[in-house]
């Protein structure tokens, strides 16, 4: 059997994580960087806490919610002229947008369901 390698991240490694994970949320980063956006999520409660999951949250809300009205006036305005092919693969983007966006309002409110449980727990512990 191979010998098992750990690997830990440096202080400077640390720095670079948590700035990475609090890095704005911009436009392109939903058109071409959803699977970074979500590896960041994936990362952040650990590496900042739960407040820059939350943050991360609600800026991929916002920014989707930007977005897929934007996506929506394209497929109308060309709708007629497209391809079907390329009608299809444009509703499917939608179509995935909007999933992701329903994905994140559940999230957000995951996250506020367990704030307000552990409130009560500490309400409930102080009594």
């Amino acid at each position: 059997m191979r010998r098992r390698q750990v690997f830990r991240l440096t202080p400077t490694g640390v720095v670079a994580l948590k700035r990475w994970i609090n890095r704005p949320l911009v436009r392109p980063d939903v058109i071409r960087g959803l699977d970074e956006v979500m590896l960041r999520f994936a990362f952040s409660q650990q590496a900042v806490g739960a407040p820059a999951s939350v943050r991360l949250l609600k800026s991929l809300a916002s920014e989707l919610g930007a977005y897929i009205p934007e996506l929506r006036e394209q497929l109308t305005v060309n709708k007629e002229a497209m391809p079907t092919s390329g009608r299809l693969a444009l509703e499917s983007g939608v179509r995935s947008y909007e999933c992701l966006l329903e994905w994140t309002k559940y999230a957000l409110a995951t996250y506020v369901r367990q704030e307000k449980m552990r409130q009560e727990k500490k309400g409930a512990t102080e009594s």
